[in-house]
């Protein structure tokens, strides 16, 4: 399955930076391109960091979901992994030419901590990842570039005031 990650956007959340992350991707249980759009102040982000998001479903309109959820749920993963304890935990492999359709990158190269099998390649590019092997696939960059804009063209409505079915 084929994923765009784009930077399209920022806004100050309380006097910091704040961008917005736009994700497309197609499920193959959806069958077309959900839209999914998240305001953090970094990447990779905690979920208590999310300070807006919005999802677009195909033939829907775009919804924003309410700060109060968004809070709850980071509240609710503040008690699970992070990504600072996985980064924390992993193995540097050193650094290493790695090639992927996007080109040929210098890149660190990093293997999971406690047990797991996983290895990443974090180069340059706007969110770092070039390549990520795990057991059940493997991710590697297509393309990279600036100046993305939003798939998203309609201002989204708030997610409670949807009628409920």
């Amino acid at each position: 399955m084929e994923i765009r990650f784009a930077v399209v956007g920022s806004e100050p959340v309380e006097g910091r930076t704040h961008y917005w992350i736009e994700v497309v991707s197609a499920p193959p249980e959806i069958g077309e391109n959900v839209i999914v759009q998240m305001l953090v102040p970094y990447y990779p982000f905690e979920h208590q960091d999310l300070k807006g998001y919005i999802v677009k479903m195909p033939g829907a309109p775009a919804r924003q979901v309410p700060q109060d959820l968004l809070d709850q749920i980071g509240a609710q993963a503040e008690t699970g992994g992070s990504w600072q304890k996985q980064c924390a935990s992993a193995e540097e492999l050193g650094l290493e030419q790695v090639t992927v359709p996007a080109g040929t990158f210098s890149a660190r190269h990093y293997r999971a901590g406690g047990g797991k099998t996983d290895e990443v390649w974090i180069a340059d590019v706007p969110f770092g990842l070039v390549k990520l092997l795990q057991a059940d696939g493997k991710m590697e960059l297509i393309e990279h570039g600036a100046d993305a804009e939003s798939s998203i063209t309609e201002k989204p409505v708030d997610l409670e005031s949807q009628p409920r079915r």
